[in-house]
């Protein structure tokens, strides 16, 4: 069977997401909003065929897609995924956050293992080129082990942008998040996908079972950049994620068995510049990996990140530390 995709969602990353099936050259056989102005610009716009311009979800179970692209806002996603469901669709790619609630990410996975549907969720910030290039470090062993990883940026916001922090934090690390620390409070700006959305901005504190730390401050009153800093047993990294330029040193290997407090040893010293991918060739491979059946971000990596966004929001309410596994919080959140 030719790969077949359906796209519902026509915001800036439904968008993405047709220029990305354009240049794979798969074959779009459908496009939903529920903005049927959108629907009929994106189809003039993009020269899709009337045939192939959806106004309602009626008649989507006799189309059938391969693949069905939902790039909506996170509150819609649970019941369109319960609509694949009812209607057969067994491959389902699912913008960021996965959803709401921790319920609902538990009633997903239900949904997802009754009826045998396979579910990639785009935390695509582990296929870029700058992250591949810290993976490959960590792998080598050469500075140690990554003991921190620290997300200093603007006010990206927190649940928009910072969540995909959670994900490649797992990632590099080979380890989940186990509990969390967190400063952080609703932000006093309009949310860029709609008033009635709600954001967060802080400080969040994370620990694996390895004892390694992911931070990030993405505070309000930072306006401006976004940089990654890695601190391992024998060097630091340092990238700045608008410009490319990547900073590291490490101590040099006949030190190796000195102390943690003799920090200033003789060291190794580099300044590269490194290609910063954009949101459209990572999701495309994501997207790629996910087609070929391997190697794309699960269902299971999909949750994580929101049941940890979920344990800060609670740490800063109840101004404690939050252990994942003890975590109970049965709400719903307004985020996109």
């Amino acid at each position: 069977m030719k790969d077949s995709v359906f796209i519902i969602g026509l915001g800036r990353m439904g968008e993405r997401y047709l220029k990305i099936i354009k240049k794979m050259r798969i074959n779009l056989i459908g496009i939903y909003d529920k903005n049927k102005k959108k629907v009929d610009e994106i189809g003039n716009n993009y020269k899709i065929e009337r045939s192939k311009l959806f106004y309602n979800l009626k008649n989507f179970p006799q189309v059938k897609p391969k693949f069905l692209i939902i790039s909506t806002t996170a509150e819609s996603h649970f019941n369109l995924i319960k609509l694949c469901s009812k209607v057969g669709v067994k491959n389902v790619m699912v913008e960021k956050p996965l959803a709401t609630s921790i319920k609902e990410c538990d009633e997903i996975l239900k949904i997802s293992k009754k009826n045998k549907i396979k579910i990639c969720v785009n935390h695509a910030g582990r296929f870029s080129n700058q992250i591949s290039y810290l993976k490959n470090i960590i792998m080598s062993k050469k500075l140690g082990n990554l003991n921190s990883l620290n997300y200093l940026c603007g006010n990206i916001g927190i649940t928009m942008n910072g969540s995909h922090f959670f994900d490649i934090f797992n990632y590099l690390t080979g380890s989940d998040v186990i509990k969390v620390m967190s400063f952080i409070k609703r932000d006093k700006n309009v949310n860029p996908r709609g008033k009635k959305f709600l954001e967060y901005n802080g400080q969040i504190l994370s620990w694996n079972k390895n004892g390694a730390r992911g931070y990030i401050d993405a505070s309000e009153e930072n306006h401006h950049g976004q940089t990654l800093t890695c601190i391992f047993d024998f060097g630091i990294i340092h990238i700045d994620l608008f410009t490319g330029l990547l900073s590291l040193n490490y101590r040099k290997s006949k030190y190796k068995n000195k102390s943690s407090n003799q920090y200033a040893l003789p060291y190794y010293k580099k300044t590269i510049r490194i290609k910063i991918d954009d949101v459209i060739t990572m999701t495309k491979r994501n997207l790629k990996n996910f087609i070929k059946g391997k190697g794309f971000v699960n269902l299971e990596d999909g949750i994580k990140p929101i049941i940890t966004l979920i344990a800060a929001i609670t740490s800063s309410e109840k101004k404690k530390i939050i252990n994942l596994k003890k975590i109970k919080n049965s709400k719903k959140y307004k985020w996109a």
